[in-house]
């Protein structure tokens, strides 16, 4: 038979160890609160991300507005998006500030922005000395 007297002497090791592993315990629980703090935030950032790559480019032919997923398009990808395009018509990109206007051909390219909608109109073939 174990005495109080033999056991009061492995209480306070016991005791200590305990402690130990409630310190070691709490200090692994505060890592894992970080990690799942920093993986949080991480996957914000990666919905943010998503959400603004799935957010189309949009751009206007006058008043009338088109989106695309395409950050770049050539003048004659941008017309084959107008119902009716007139054959022979240009298309000109409205300059931005003091930018003048130009016309886009067929087989240039132009970049989209999402935050900045370019705006085209469409111009009719030019009949100078036309009478």
């Amino acid at each position: 038979m174990v005495t109080n007297a033999e056991c009061s002497e492995d209480v306070p090791d016991d005791l200590e160890k305990a402690r130990k592993d409630l310190q070691r315990a709490e200090s692994e629980l505060a890592e894992a609160r970080e990690l799942e703090h920093r993986a949080e935030e991480g996957i914000r950032k990666a919905e943010k991300e998503i959400e603004e790559a799935a957010r189309p480019y949009i751009f206007f032919i006058g008043k009338e507005e088109f989106e695309t997923h395409h950050h770049r398009l050539t003048g004659a990808q941008i017309k084959a998006m107008v119902p009716n395009w007139q054959a022979g018509y240009g298309l000109e990109l409205e300059g931005h500030g003091d930018e003048p206007d130009r016309i886009i051909a067929d087989h240039e390219v132009v970049q989209l922005h999402k935050h900045h909608p370019l705006h085209f109109i469409s111009v009719p073939p030019a009949t100078f000395g036309a009478r």
